[in-house]
């Protein structure tokens, strides 16, 4: 999918309210396939967020990362299915030299992290940042 999902979830979110917002965003995450408990290591936690969640990456046949996460929180496993589907798929090099800026842009045109409560507003943060971390080191 890469980053172009993250203009068709734009398109989803924009303009919603807050209650309208956390309703898609445990829908989205309902689609979520979990990592296995057994994969969800202290290496793979998010640091920084409130619940439970862990995120592993690997480099298909093509040299494509291929995210894969578990989140306890309806809302954060939202946030992860977004950020997964966007940046699954792409070189890691894109993902540490191009992906910031249009999460950034998704984040602040949806107001995806605003009127939320601030812990679970910092989780998308720390979910990207981690993803970005982990490519990084593919």
């Amino acid at each position: 999918m890469a980053l172009s999902y993250l203009k068709e979830m734009q398109e989803a979110l924009i303009g919603l309210e807050p209650r309208e917002m956390l309703g898609e965003l445990i829908e989205i995450g309902k689609g979520l396939s979990q990592l296995p408990e057994e994969l969800c290591s202290d290496d793979n936690r998010v640091s920084g967020c409130v619940s439970e969640v862990h995120i592993i990456a690997h480099l298909d046949r093509h040299g494509n990362i291929i995210y894969e996460g578990r989140a306890d929180s309806l809302i954060v496993r939202g946030y992860l299915a977004i950020l997964i589907t966007a940046l699954s798929g792409m070189k890691p090099q894109e993902i540490v030299q191009h992906a910031e800026k249009e999460v950034m842009r998704f984040t602040s045109e949806t107001n995806i992290t605003v009127s939320m409560i601030q812990s679970r507003a910092n989780a998308f943060s720390n979910v990207f940042k981690k993803m970005i971390k982990l490519a990084g080191a593919l």
